[in-house]
This record gives C-alpha cells, structure tokens and sequence, in this order.
C-alpha cells in the first residue's frame, strides 16, 4: 500500500490524484500504521525496522465500472522503515515494494515502489531556526473514481519550510515545493510554489500578524481521454485532456489569535493575480486577478477541562482553490473539516466527521467533495477491536454537468496477537454510487483479509 495514501470517506488521496477505496479498509491500514513497533536494528541514534504485509483482496468492480467483473487480488508489500528522534536533526525514511497478482486479470499485475525521506529541526533544539525538508517517490496503480478505469502513475514530490527567527518576537518564513506526477493515458501534471513570510508575534495584545508573499505554478501535458472517460467528463473521446498552464502570484495579511485553550481563530485578506492559458476556459479570459478572504477556526471546539469524554476538532475557511481546472470560474467556496468522538462507555467510541475540500481531477477538472462518516469502534478484550461505519460523500464536478452521491458502510476486525509481533485483519466494504455519468454509477463489494509481521 502506498506510504503517501489518506483516507477521505471512501476515497483515498495520492499525491493529488484521487482514488476510490472501501471505507472498511481504512481500518486495515490504521492498524498498520498506529501499531507500536521495535526496531530490529539500531544506528546512529535511530531505529530501523521491517513491516511486511500480506493480504487477499476480493474487488467486485477490478477495473472500474467499465465491466462488472471481480477478481482475487494477491498482495505482498515488505517495506523498510528508519525513525530517528531525539536529536538536533529528526530523520525518517521508508522504502517498500508492493507485489500485486491478479489470478483472473494477469493482465494487472503490478510491483510499485514507494520512498519517502523528511528531515526535521525541532524548534529549542540547538540553532534558533526549524524547519522540515521532505522527498517521496511512489508508484500506484488503482481505480480512479475521476475517470472510474485503472489509471497508472509516477509521483514525485519534495517541499522544503524554514523558520528563521530574527529577534524576540519576530521571525522569517520561507517554503516551498515541487511535484511531478505521470499519470499515464492521461499525461503528465507538474507544479510548485514558493513563499516569502513576516511573523510578528504578539502583535495586538496576543495577536499575531503575518504577511506572506507566495508564487505558484501549474502545467500538464499529453494524454487522451478514453471512451469511457469521456462519458463519465461529457467530452469528446479522445481529446487531448485540457491541459493547464498557470502561474499566479499572491500577497496576504492575517491576524491569528488563541480564543480560548487550543482553539485559535484567524482572519486574513489578499490579493491573488492569476494569470492561465485562454483555452482553459469558454471565455478565453488569460488573467483572473481577485481578492480573497478566509476566516478559520483551528482546534477542539469543546475543552477536554469541561467535556472529558470527548475529543473534538474544527477547521473553516473560505478560499479560491489554488490551482482552477479547466473552466473554473467559479471563485471562492467554503472549505474545512469537523470532528467529534465520544467515549460511550470504556470499550465503545463513536465518531463523526464532516469535512469539505477542492480537489484537482486527473482530467484537469476541479472537484468539490464534501462528506460525512460515522464510525463506532468496540474493544474486545485487550487484542481485539470491532469497528462499523457508515458514510456519504458528494462530489461535483465544476465545469461539467457530472456530480457524484457515494453512499458506503463497512465492518472491520483486527486481532493483535499476544506478545507476537502479528497482526490479522478482515474487513468488508460496500459502497453504493449515484451519479450523472453513467460509468459511475454501481454498485462496489470489496472484501479484504490481511496479516502483518513487525520486526
């Protein structure tokens, strides 16, 4: 499974690119990644060790909805794993191969590679500035639910962010990134950005203000849009899928302040001058200069002193997405995430969520998804755990008359065993998708067995 994979719903994110998964298989890859784990070896003040992963995949719809046929996926996926804390300089780094073997689709099987490198500088830790410098490199080959057929792609992506203080409360920010990603028939999409910051703290009376400048660039280029992508995008099959060719340059101020314990709230206004190529929209308009507004609320909106049962979380903002796709006129929209768990009794825990965010699809469109899930979570002792969830998730699809309604649930097991370092999985997902393109619309089964050996 790739290390750069987040769940959303029933989707997952790779490195920009969009992919639907089974809801339930998200517990799968939480037991993985949030089990403790020792190092079978130690070097230079760090911890090495080897995760390996063995699963049985069962898929209903293995290519997409383009036929409704399943298959048996066969999955081995050892990777290395390297964690140094404690230090001047914090380091991790991974690299894993994954081996997927397609019993009635040969056709499929696929090893990709995943990598991923990040060094961090501690703020308090030796020289006055921090920062974080990160590179990755991984291969996916899935069902993207943009197109709803196999799409396989290349991705690369490094980012760099320095803190610089340069008195008491004042302090420099610099950042920036690059990303490529190849996505096969569809061709390739590039971009980076880069940023110039002024902090000064306790501006106003515990207010901070930051001004910030940044510029960005996007470019795609090649691939054609198959005929069942292009019933599912409503364009003309094999067109050249809208390239992007972008570059913008913003100018920001804003003020943050705590409100009350963890919660923090933020008010910032810019001005974004946005320049992109005139067959990216109808009205061949090349530049798009605006100003933008955005108020946010970050952390628990309920104190854990008053509430002790309950976590919770909250971010809100209003913003333009970054890059627009292919005829995104739109403007700003309402984007952010929502979060509450409860703790019903000692081994039960309920969960809600509610989040909203702009995406870019591999057919250069800009997408809107907004979802939400509940998730109950039941102990079994101390090695096993239940968990059931239910979700929705609509997706619109600007510049097209495509939005999409994914209704999912699913049932999950995972057993830890007894001072073994082995961990056994099951889970079942079914998803039900409504949409205007009649290539997504269907129904999904995915059923997933796994075992995972830490050493």
């Amino acid at each position: 499974m790739p290390k750069s994979l987040k769940c959303f719903g029933d989707r997952a994110v790779i490195l920009g690119m969009r992919y639907r998964i089974p809801g339930a298989a998200a517990v799968a890859v939480a037991a993985i990644c949030g089990s403790k784990v020792f190092g079978f070896a130690e070097f230079d003040s760090g911890e090495l060790y080897l995760l390996t992963t063995a699963s049985a995949t069962y898929d209903s719809r293995v290519d997409g909805t383009q036929t409704d046929q399943g298959d048996l996926i066969l999955r081995l996926d050892p990777t290395l794993d390297y964690t140094r804390t404690n230090s001047e300089i914090n380091m991790t780094a991974n690299a894993g191969i994954d081996f997927d073997r397609y019993v009635y689709n040969p056709k499929y099987d696929t090893h990709d590679i995943s990598s991923g490198f990040t060094l961090t500088l501690p703020p308090n830790t030796g020289p006055a500035y921090s920062g974080a410098f990160s590179a990755s490199y991984t291969q996916a080959f899935a069902v993207s639910s943009d197109v709803d057929q196999l799409v396989h792609t290349d991705s690369f992506s490094t980012s760099l962010n320095l803190r610089i203080p340069t008195g008491l409360k004042t302090t420099f920010l610099v950042g920036g990134g690059y990303s490529d990603l190849d996505r096969g028939a569809f061709g390739s999409s590039k971009s980076w950005q880069g940023s110039l910051g002024f902090l000064y703290a306790d501006f106003l009376e515990g207010t901070n203000l930051q001004v910030q400048y940044m510029r960005t660039g996007a470019s795609t280029s090649g691939g054609t849009i198959s005929a069942s992508a292009a019933a599912a995008e409503a364009v003309p099959a094999g067109a050249v899928a809208g390239e992007l060719d972008q570059s913008s340059n913003s100018f920001t101020a804003s003020l943050v302040r705590k409100i009350y314990y963890d919660l923090t709230g933020s008010l910032a206004y810019g001005y974004t001058f946005l320049g992109r190529a005139a067959d990216e929209t109808t009205s061949r308009q090349t530049q798009d200069d605006s100003s933008t507004f955005s108020a946010s609320l970050t952390g628990p909106f309920l104190p854990k002193s008053k509430f002790p049962k309950l976590d919770s979380s909250l971010t809100i903002s209003y913003q333009r997405a970054l890059t627009p796709g292919i005829n995104d006129t739109a403007g700003a929209t309402v984007v952010g995430s929502a979060s509450v768990s409860w703790d019903i009794r000692e081994p039960t825990r309920l969960a809600l969520a509610v989040s909203r965010s702009q995406q870019l699809t591999v057919t250069n469109l800009s997408a809107v998804n907004t979802g939400v899930t509940a998730t109950v979570t039941e102990k079994v002792g101390h090695f096993i755990n239940l968990n059931g969830n239910v979700g929705y998730q609509n997706t619109e699809y600007h510049g097209t008359s495509r939005t999409d309604n994914a209704y999912n649930a699913g049932l999950g097991l995972i057993y830890a065993v007894p001072e073994r370092p082995w961990t056994f999985s099951a889970t079942y997902a079914y998803t039900e998708t409504q949409s205007d393109a009649a290539s997504a619309d269907y129904s999904h089964h995915v059923v997933i067995i796994s075992a995972v050996y830490k050493y």
